[in-house]
């Protein structure tokens, strides 16, 4: 999660950074199955050891085919984070409602 966002549902809620079709999963309630939770480490956050930062990207079957992603979850390093961005198409969602569907 990179953000708070306020849902019509659950009110103010993290921001999960996944792919368009997950993203459209949880705008009409449909149930997704066998999605990939990447999770890059960006370092530490102002250099404090115990405060470490972790994006996590989720995305579904297709977007791991079309895209070269890993299909299966895993740990990556941020200088993973710029190639998964560029070619991945992400937008963000009420982190709760994405627990719904999955």
């Amino acid at each position: 999660m990179v953000g708070i966002c306020i849902c019509e549902q659950h009110g103010r809620a993290g921001l999960a950074d996944v792919c368009i079709h997950i993203a459209e999963a949880v705008t009409l309630r449909s149930r997704t199955n066998n999605v990939v939770s990447i999770r890059f480490k960006m370092g530490h956050f102002a250099n404090q050891v115990d405060a470490e930062v972790i994006l996590v990207l989720t995305y579904c079957p297709n977007c791991a085919e079309d895209c070269g992603f890993p299909t299966a979850n895993c740990e990556l390093t941020d200088s993973d984070w710029e190639e998964f961005a560029r070619r991945g198409q992400f937008t963000g969602v009420c982190a709760e409602c994405l627990k719904e569907v999955i």
